[in-house]
């Protein structure tokens, strides 16, 4: 991408930081005050050793005390106020990003998904964004508040003595081009470790989805040790990260060993000489200890900003992907969803060298049921996701109605279709709730007669019971007669159901498909099919063979044809 750090830091600024101004303002009050009492407590040795211990006067000591105690009472309240602003300011910060990020990619293609697996968006939206919240809190307070420690005590120095001053700091050129170095090397550490790190939550989102495969299967040493492995290369990759950062503050520790080494070995000449007071010397020594403490913490802000650029990077990569298939300049609503949908010389391929349909065309009649039938890989469910616009043909068009549906908002062309497929979507909530998803949550009476009528009552009285995670308190079959349930309750002119009871054993599979076939009734109906026993009564059906309409018509119809179908049934019919 075109963002480079800093810009990314300052675009990340502008747009989540700089709405708070108001509490950065006050945050940043509390740190100067907190930084400035850091620093007059190194000018108020002066007045304890020249004013009080060494003109032996109480009355001065007792002023002194008095003033350390008031000082670090100020800078207690101070610190305190300006980190509970910051922390909780990081998380809204980081909390608002995260919902932006999650915004997004529900905007983005299929495809995206295709190339971007859960595990790395998860790591994407909560570990990337995470890391910000150091920059939020610990950066920015170190910022301003070790950045007016460090300049009110270079001022105490400088104006103490500037040639202990200019020998102290002598040797901070020397470490300035080191620094450097070892920030890029953090940088581009810490982008690799933000790799491995969704690497190694898609590693555990795999195994912990797969469980009862990796059980099944006696597998469980094999997926630990591939959670293993990708935990050392996470380590390992952030391991390097972690030295880096170790290592600034390091660089500063050197500079002060020198330095201070430096002003004992001059300065002590000067006070033994009478040019200098033992006040003056112990304000300026005590002056360079505090100095390099908020030093050392602002060197690890520089590591700190170089861990949340790589992060960025990732993130603001993620925002600059846009979706291929959005609506065109004057979307117009479905003007018929209840008339007929037509397939018109579809051409689509998933990638250049595997094409899926050949310029399949076929109309399946308003109100009436079309079943679509056919081989594994004939492009069955490619037509849902074409007709969803979850895809969009490399040529041909669909219509409804007469409509091209590229012409229709997606919004409203997916609000009047029903899809119940292969994938059971379900969510850690009641049942009442994954019934009324996409539909009212607070039509308890829809809920409660689409429930009945897709037998979800005969598992489950109680429909506030939840389903768990990803639907796993329920078995497969119960699975999908919620999301049968969920289609009746939509009410979608058009209804789309791609192996719907493909989960279910026979004696439910009749009773859910003479609920559907109640729910059918005046809805345009498209239906794919296994078992061919559940489409007899299609009004239409439609036999794919590679990407193309092999042929169509009635059961009767294509029996006494004795083509495709006829084998099909065959094949079938041998098998049971």
């Amino acid at each position: 991408m075109a963002d480079r750090p800093p810009s990314l830091l300052w675009r990340f600024t502008r747009e989540h930081l700089h709405r708070h101004w108001p509490l950065l303002l006050v945050a940043l009050a509390l740190m100067i005050i907190d930084g400035a009492a850091y620093a007059m407590f190194a000018g108020g040795v002066r007045s304890l050793i020249d004013d009080g211990l060494l003109a032996k006067s109480s009355s001065a000591l007792r002023w002194v005390a008095i003033f350390v105690v008031a000082l670090f009472v100020v800078r207690a309240v101070a610190a305190f106020s300006h980190r509970a602003i910051l922390r909780v300011l990081g998380l809204k910060v980081v909390g608002e990003l995260q919902v932006r990020l999650v915004a997004h990619l529900l905007g983005l293609d299929a495809r995206f998904y295709q190339s971007h697996p859960p595990g790395e968006l998860i790591e994407r939206v909560r570990g990337d964004t995470t890391t910000l919240q150091q920059v939020i809190t610990t950066a920015i307070m170190s910022l301003g508040r070790d950045s007016v420690s460090v300049v009110a005590m270079l001022a105490i120095i400088v104006y103490t003595d500037w040639v202990w001053a200019l020998v102290v700091l002598v040797g901070g050129p020397l470490v300035v081009l080191p620094m450097a170095a070892v920030m890029a090397r953090v940088r581009q550490a810490t982008k690799r470790a933000r790799a491995s790190a969704a690497d190694l939550t898609q590693t555990l989102d795999e195994i912990f989805h797969g469980h009862k495969s990796v059980r099944a299967n006696n597998r469980q040493d094999h997926e630990a040790s591939r959670s293993r492995l990708a935990t050392e290369v996470y380590v390992g990759r952030q391991s390097w990260a972690e030295i880096g950062q170790a290592a600034l503050p390091s660089m500063i520790d050197l500079m002060a060993g020198v330095g201070i080494a430096a002003v004992l070995l001059f300065g002590m000449q000067d006070v033994l000489s009478g040019e200098k007071t033992l006040g003056e010397f112990a304000t300026f020594f005590a002056a360079i200890g505090l100095l390099f403490d908020p030093a050392r913490r602002l060197s690890s802000v520089v590591g700190q900003l170089q861990v949340a650029s790589a992060s960025l990077e990732r993130i603001y990569g993620l925002l600059a992907e846009q979706p291929h298939i959005v609506d065109t300049p004057n979307p117009q609503p479905l003007a018929r969803p209840d008339g007929d949908v037509t397939f018109d010389d579809l051409h689509f391929s998933y990638a250049p060298d595997k094409p899926v349909l050949h310029g399949l065309s076929f109309t399946a009649p308003a109100g009436k049921m079309t079943a679509i039938v056919g081989p594994s890989g004939a492009g069955k469910s490619t037509l849902f996701n074409l007709l969803a616009r979850f895809e969009e043909p490399d040529s041909g068009r669909i219509l409804i109605g007469g409509q091209d549906t590229r012409d229709v908002s997606l919004a409203d062309l997916r609000a009047n279709l029903a899809l119940v497929s292969q994938e059971t979507a379900l969510f850690n909530e009641s049942l009442a709730y994954n019934i009324a998803y996409g539909a009212d949550f607070q039509d308890a009476r829809g809920i409660e007669a689409a429930a009945e009528r897709a037998q979800v009552r005969s598992f489950q009285p109680d429909l506030e019971t939840s389903a768990g995670p990803r639907g796993e308190a329920l078995s497969g079959g119960q699975r999908q007669r919620v999301v049968i349930a969920r289609a009746i309750m939509r009410q979608a002119p058009i209804l789309l159901l791609d192996e719907a009871t493909a989960a279910l054993d026979s004696k439910t599979e009749q009773q859910i498909q003479a609920a559907l076939k109640a729910a059918s009734q005046g809805r345009t109906s498209l239906v794919i099919a296994h078992r061919l026993s559940t489409i007899k009564e299609a009004d239409l059906i439609v036999v794919l063979e590679a990407g193309r309409v092999a042929e169509s018509g009635t059961h009767d119809d294509l029996v006494a044809h004795e083509g495709a179908y006829w084998r099909l049934l065959q094949t079938q019919q041998t098998l049971a």
